[in-house]
């Protein structure tokens, strides 16, 4: 059993089964079967997504929001385990992808390093849970963290491990951040949770 909570863990279970994830070991990002499984994959590692899973869990994670949610899939898989309480998303939504977030679900549409952006998050107030993974620079990430740190029980980063040449920002800017972190790592991505505890 991966989770404790025996219905959490029948949806997590169900998710698994019916979701192809993203678990490569050196990918090209415009390799033909790379681009068909980042229309139809959740865009995490398989070990890191059950990772992110237990901690949501054991941390009672009841609201989320997600910077750079592509089409949606990772948001809508956390929100059919746990049956958040308020679910938010962000995306600026230029990468032509169909997206589909849960019923309920509020999303802002634009950067999140946007002054509109800053006023919506303030009014939504505060979150368990951000996960960024939406600009990949270490300036992107910095603004990110910046406008959600007070905000935000934990903030989440998703690459932190910096295998493509335009995450190393991402990569520089984890490595350096200060406050408690835990990093769940098995792939070239890597999600990297932050604290300030």
């Amino acid at each position: 059993m991966l989770l404790k909570d025996i219905h959490q863990n029948r949806r997590l279970y169900t998710v698994l089964e019916k979701n192809s994830f993203f678990n490569p070991k050196h990918p090209e990002w415009d390799d033909p079967v790379f681009v068909e499984l980042r229309k139809s994959a959740i865009l995490q590692c398989r070990e890191e997504f059950i990772d992110l899973c237990q901690f949501i869990e054991t941390n009672k994670i009841r609201s989320y929001l997600e910077i750079g949610v592509w089409t949606g899939k990772l948001v809508s898989a956390l929100n059919y385990i746990f049956l958040f309480d308020r679910v938010y998303a962000c995306d600026t939504l230029k990468h032509g992808m169909p997206i589909s977030l849960p019923p309920g679900s509020i999303l802002f549409v634009g950067s999140s390093r946007s002054a509109s952006f800053r006023e919506w998050r303030k009014q939504i107030g505060k979150i368990d849970l951000t996960f960024v993974d939406g600009e990949h620079t270490k300036e992107a990430v910095e603004e990110d963290f910046k406008n959600n740190k007070d905000l935000s029980r934990f903030v989440a980063f998703h690459d932190i491990s910096g295998w493509w040449e335009d995450q190393e920002g991402l990569k520089y800017f984890w490595k350096n951040l200060k406050g408690t972190k835990i990093e769940f790592i098995h792939s070239i991505l890597g999600i990297g949770v932050w604290s300030k505890k």
